[in-house]
């Protein structure tokens, strides 16, 4: 049977001729060929349990001409080395690479890892009797690729002999377990990952969302800080890694545990009132980081006519610009609730947000009854919450075609806000409209009294 040799050309920039190498045939061949031309000094890369360009059983030999070579002052003999997927090699350069695992470098000595009883251990350290995995290895003497090559000009080389092997030496990646911290302290296990490193999820400006990176997700749920330990003393760094050893190549990390908290719902941090809109959320969770002004930007149907169960912390800012019409429902549901959130529920909260020049226009038709409408919202349950809010605009009554059972009122027409300041809401009925209006500042509410 004979080898395959593949010749991709002379590599002017380390001085040498580079082989691709498959496992079978005769390793001689090609180098007699290459002894010829006066290339006599080969370095094998060798990739271990890795594969170079995803091609398996193939070496890569570079093959140096002692001729083209410089001295130094101990009349030396010298060169330089590259990496196989170092970039100067152009269309020679080979990458290698090795699931799971991440290429600490390549080192002269490589030999099979054991403990001080000369028992197997695996590539983590642990007895491969109690693993059940191979064993690994433990590397010796890293190349420093900044360093010349050295050689001997007394000496008598041949290419098919290698002057030297670099061994890929590969450090398996780390197993990340990831925990939820319960409100009773105890933890509950969600996903173990295998990385080299773990960066901390952090908050899209762009989107409003949170990029998890390699976190885990949980459904209706948002993250909230990691730790290194249960009892969330110690928070995890920016950048999480394990540790191994430089000059062994070895992994001294087996397990990384993580410890996360969470809150409730599906969070955003707002930038904007496009982003607003884009992740309008009935039981989103929504952390004001700017003004926003709706001005050219249309309110979501979704709050407008949904049951809105979420959160917005306003952190001082103020949402502007909305203007609603309420018109006919599509659906002919004859019954109604509607302001620019169509109802608040009993976990609704609002804190430390304002509202600015919001207009909410009544066009109802025929088919409603039962209705109730707000300039905030038609509905608000009794246990919905209110903290440092304040509400200014209009609340505009422009058609109301037949008498029904209507509930209006400056912030809500069914319920109560307390704890909102709406100084700044007036109301307005068409001309048009066959009925009796009475508005009292005092409370907000407005009595519509259709007449005959």
């Amino acid at each position: 049977m004979k080898k395959q040799f593949k010749l991709l050309g002379l590599t002017v920039a380390v001085l040498a001729v580079m082989l691709c190498i498959t496992a079978c045939g005769k390793w001689e061949d090609p180098y007699k060929a290459l002894e010829k031309e006066g290339y006599s000094v080969s370095v094998r890369f060798d990739a271990g349990e890795g594969v170079f360009t995803n091609t398996e059983d193939v070496f890569v030999v570079d093959v140096f001409s002692m001729a083209d070579m410089k001295t130094n002052g101990e009349g030396e003999w010298y060169t330089y080395l590259l990496t196989p997927d170092d970039t100067r090699r152009g269309q020679s350069a080979y990458a290698v690479s090795y699931d799971g695992h991440f290429l600490a470098g390549w080192y002269m000595e490589r030999t099979l890892r054991v403990n001080d009883k000369g028992e197997a251990l695996d590539e983590y350290g642990r007895l491969c009797s109690e693993s059940g995995k191979p064993q690994g290895y433990v590397y010796a003497k890293p190349w420093d690729f900044s360093k010349p090559l050295t050689i001997d000009p007394d000496g008598d080389y041949t290419a098919g002999e290698n002057y030297m092997t670099l061994y890929a030496a590969w450090v398996p990646y780390f197993d990340f377990e990831f925990y939820a911290v319960n409100g009773d302290g105890t933890t509950t296990h969600l996903q173990t990952i295998q990385a080299i490193s773990l960066d901390l999820p952090e908050w899209n400006k762009s989107t409003g969302k949170i990029d998890m990176k390699k976190y885990p997700t949980r459904e209706d749920m948002t993250f909230e800080a990691a730790y290194l330990d249960a009892a969330l003393t110690e928070a995890a760094p920016t950048a999480l890694t394990g540790s191994w050893d430089a000059e062994t190549a070895t992994s001294t990390t087996d397990t990384i545990k993580v410890y996360t908290t969470w809150m409730e719902g599906e969070c955003f941090h707002i930038y904007t009132a496009e982003q607003f809109k884009n992740n309008s959320r009935l039981g989103g969770h929504y952390i004001l980081q700017d003004d926003l002004d709706f001005t050219n930007v249309i309110w979501s149907n979704t709050l407008a006519q949904g049951v809105f169960t979420g959160k917005i912390i306003g952190n001082g800012h103020t949402i502007s610009g909305v203007t609603v019409t309420q018109a006919d429902r599509t659906d002919k549901e004859p019954t109604y609730f509607g302001g620019i959130f169509g109802s608040l529920g009993e976990t609704a909260e609002f804190r430390d947000v304002h509202f600015e020049n919001i207009t909410y226009k009544i066009a109802a038709g025929s088919r409603m009854q039962g209705v109730s409408f707000g300039l905030l919202a038609g509905v608000v349950a009794d246990n919905a919450v209110f903290e440092n809010v304040t509400v200014g605009g209009q609340l505009v009554v422009s058609t109301m075609n037949l008498p029904g059972d209507y509930s209006m009122g400056l912030i809500c027409g069914t319920g109560t806000a307390e704890g909102v300041d709406h100084a700044n809401v007036t109301a307005t009925v068409a001309e048009s409209i066959s009925a009796s209006v009475e508005i009292n500042d005092t409370t907000g509410e407005v009595t519509v009294n259709f007449g005959s």
